[in-house]
């Protein structure tokens, strides 16, 4: 039965004048051009009522305006049709039936459990249950936003669910299903309710104007579709709101532009230019186009909502899902075809949460505005992103600097292997001068710059050992692995520390709350394959020495150095290094080439007992258990300060890894001076 058709002014007490649309074409039966777009559901209960095997409690549970409460009492009127053929109720036509549509049945009680969730509530209702039916066959109770009902009240109400009185079917309709008690669920047959597909509302709607002498354009029914999210009780709310502003705009025809002035959607499509830009990395234009936006009245809550829906339309199509929405529409699927799947994956994760952030921020437009920048600035490295140069001209090279207290990050020796500067992009560091980018955009000397590009032949001309992923044609082979990290552990070590930044960077792509675990994290020594990383506090040792996080953290120092090391996280009050055998005369040859030769072997021997002398730690003190190690710089020279180092490190009073970044430090302060 179409809606509005037959005795359509008894059904449902449908009256004309005011009523709304919703009310007035509520589903009058189970036809499918009545009832659309729940036919598993349709199907079930029909075969129920034709063979009485309808159940004592039902739970109708989905998205708003899907049909839930209109099929309760669509099933309240079936179970008291007196139509001898089940197959033909409800028939609208017998008495019970026409009692229940004009709202003269007593046995049909719905109740509000948003203002009747309380024990003293449930308990009135039991105690109405005990009483026979007094003019229906059968006693229907619909309790609508079942989910608001508290569990004590629940609870008073369970046995009556499980074992109600003869004649007696309870309905509990609800958007909220998991917040129900399983003691309730469990004594219900579920259904759940779907969205409506958008062509099934689209043509449902189209019949319901017709009838009503609404003239509607399909462009602007599209997008009443789309704004409904599946529930045909929005939509129809949206078209009776939209029917009563045509009479006075535009001669009673509902058109693409009356639609769009009303829910705040531009006609230029600038979510499009914005994805636009975020493919070209064009970090000029896409603020342009938010500004664009913002001076023309765009509401800002609607264009963040329109960016998100479109990023993950685009996600869905990269991902190869086929969304409904991205049929026919060439833009996107072209719009799409040029992210990465790990790009379009972090760009949504930037934006996913702007709704909230404009809703409660100051500033409508900042949310979008940082969630642009923070998607092309912050990309994971394995997305080929080049960190943009402010300048087109060459960058000063860096002054040599004073090291601070505290030294972790010193520089590898210089004879060890570049492994970081081949292997590791570490980021920038704040008191250091930019350095200049890989592949430098042409520019004119008065425009701004814009995030580059990513040709392969510049990745392939530059880093020739560390090829980036294929450009976004996806034409070229999967890279090779890269080879494992090798060289000295201390060399090792300093490439870690140096692109410790990196490593979180690619953690914090996978999982948050692990990087923040990591934020006050150093890596302090390797031994073979094994690291040992320093944390806060005993607390953040244990979280991090988790199997999962621990597979996290291994996986991301893999990506940035290409090394697969087993990570082992402590305290940084319980580290204690041990060094192993025979680093220590390794570990001063390795550092030998920075002091030239001869140094060594010309020194006279010195104690390493306290003298008269100056201590000197360098910001790597000895431990506290070690006698200190000191010396009179002017009075023995370079040469002697050696001597005495290693006369520690042969008695095991000193680390070898302090004694390392120790000579290093010398290195600098005397290169500096």
């Amino acid at each position: 039965m179409l809606p509005g058709s037959g005795n359509a002014e008894q059904i449902a007490g449908r009256a004309t004048g005011t009523q709304s649309l919703y009310r007035k074409y509520r589903p009058a039966s189970f036809d499918s051009d009545d009832l659309v777009g729940q036919d598993h559901i349709v199907g079930t209960l029909r075969n129920a009522i034709a063979r009485e095997r309808v159940a004592h409690a039902y739970l109708f549970c989905g998205p708003r305006g899907t049909g839930k409460t209109s099929t309760a009492r669509l099933l309240a009127k079936a179970v008291n049709c007196l139509d001898p053929d089940p197959e033909r109720r409800p028939c609208n036509i017998c008495e019970a039936c026409e009692a229940i549509n004009q709202g003269r049945a007593t046995d049909i009680i719905e109740i509000d459990a948003a203002s009747n969730r309380g024990i003293e509530d449930m308990r009135e209702l039991v105690e109405r249950v005990r009483y026979a039916p007094a003019q229906l066959r059968t006693k229907v109770y619909i309790i609508d936003e079942a989910h608001q009902v508290t569990p004590a009240a629940f609870n008073a109400f369970l046995k009556t669910l499980e074992e109600p009185p003869p004649n007696t079917v309870f309905i509990l309709a609800t958007t909220d299903p998991d917040k129900l008690l399983d003691t309730i669920a469990s004594r219900c047959q579920r259904f759940d309710f779907h969205r409506i597909a958008p062509d099934v509302m689209a043509r449902h709607i189209r019949v319901v104007c017709e009838r009503e002498d609404i003239q509607i354009d399909d462009d602007a029914l599209d997008i009443v579709v789309r704004r409904s999210f599946g529930g045909m009780r929005d939509a129809l709310s949206l078209v009776d709101q939209l029917t009563t502003t045509a009479g006075e705009a535009s001669n009673g025809i509902i058109t693409l532009d009356l639609v769009r002035g009303m829910l705040g959607i531009s006609a230029e499509g600038w979510e499009y230019d914005l994805a636009q830009a975020l493919a070209g990395r064009d970090v000029p234009g896409g603020l342009r186009v938010i500004n664009q936006a913002v001076e023309g009245g765009q509401d800002m809550r609607a264009f963040g909502r329109r960016v998100v829906d479109l990023l993950r339309v685009m996600m869905l199509v990269r991902a190869g899902a086929d969304p409904v929405e991205a049929k026919g529409n060439q833009r996107l699927i072209e719009l799409a075809g040029r992210f990465e799947l790990p790009e379009i994956l972090a760009i949504n994760r930037h934006f996913y949460d702007i709704d909230y952030k404009i809703r409660t921020g100051g500033f409508p437009q900042l949310p979008i505005e940082l969630a642009f920048l923070g998607a092309l600035v912050e990309q994971p490295r394995g997305v080929g992103y080049v960190q943009p140069s402010v300048q087109s001209q060459p960058q000063p090279e860096p002054q040599p600097q004073t090291r601070p207290e505290g030294r972790r990050q010193a520089e590898p020796a210089a004879g060890a292997q570049p492994v970081a500067s081949e292997r590791v992009r570490p980021i920038p560091n704040r008191d250091r001068a930019p350095e200049p980018p890989l592949a430098p955009p042409a520019q004119s000397p008065g425009d701004s710059w814009s995030a580059p590009a990513r040709p392969a032949s510049a990745r392939a001309q530059h880093e020739p050992s560390a090829p980036l992923p294929p450009p976004v044609e996806r034409t070229a082979p999967d890279e090779a692995p890269r080879p494992a990290l090798t060289g000295p552990p201390a060399a090792i070590l300093q490439t870690l520390i140096a692109g410790w930044e990196c490593v979180r960077t690619e953690v914090r792509a996978v999982d948050r709350k692990v990087e923040a675990l990591m934020r006050e994290t150093d890596p302090v020594e390797v031994q073979g394959n094994d690291l040992r990383v320093v944390a806060a506090y005993p607390f953040h040792a244990g979280k991090l020495n988790d199997p999962r996080i621990r597979e996290i953290m291994e996986a991301a120092i893999e990506r940035v150095t290409g090394a697969r090391l087993v990570v082992t996280v402590v305290a940084r009050d319980e580290f204690n290094p041990i060094p192993p055998p025979a680093a220590a005369s390794t570990m001063l040859n390795e550092t030998s080439p920075v002091w030239g030769a001869g140094y060594g072997a010309s020194a006279p021997p010195v104690s390493s007992s306290n003298g008269n002398g100056s201590s000197y730690d360098h910001g790597h003190p000895l431990k506290s258990t070690d006698p200190v190690v000191t010396f009179d710089a002017p009075a023995h020279g370079l040469p002697d300060i050696i001597q005495k180092v290693k006369v520690a490190l042969d008695a095991e009073e000193m680390d070898p890894e302090d004694a390392a970044m120790f000579l290093r430090g010398l290195e600098d302060d005397r290169q500096a001076t």
